[in-house]
């Protein structure tokens, strides 16, 4: 039960994280110049303050990732102990009616 716990948690993560990472790289392709910058592989022949500015959007946009997917696990974190109440829940424990509540003493055992 704890693995699928972790499992669930995980996957949940990945999924956040997935979403994510696509908008993150859907934000950089809407850059003015980020199609020239990446294919001249940061070098592109452009003004300086276009590159200046550019980086700036690119390294705040990393910056967001990263406290984004910090925030997605901690939220998912947090989400653990509700999960394994889920799935600890699934488990039914029946006792018989004739259940032994004074088994008898073991032997050599004062």
């Amino acid at each position: 039960m704890i693995s699928h716990a972790r499992q669930h948690i995980l996957n949940a993560f990945e999924t956040l994280t997935s979403h994510r990472k696509s908008a993150h790289s859907t934000y950089l392709t809407s850059l003015p110049n980020y199609s020239v910058y990446m294919e001249y592989s940061g070098k592109p022949p452009i003004h300086p303050a276009y590159i200046a500015q550019l980086q700036g959007q690119i390294a705040e946009a990393h910056a967001d990732l990263k406290r984004g997917i910090d925030a997605d696990w901690r939220a998912s974190v947090l989400r653990y102990p509700e999960v394994l109440d889920y799935f600890y829940s699934l488990v039914e424990v029946l006792i018989p009616d004739n259940a032994v509540y004074n088994p008898p003493e073991a032997t050599g055992m004062p």
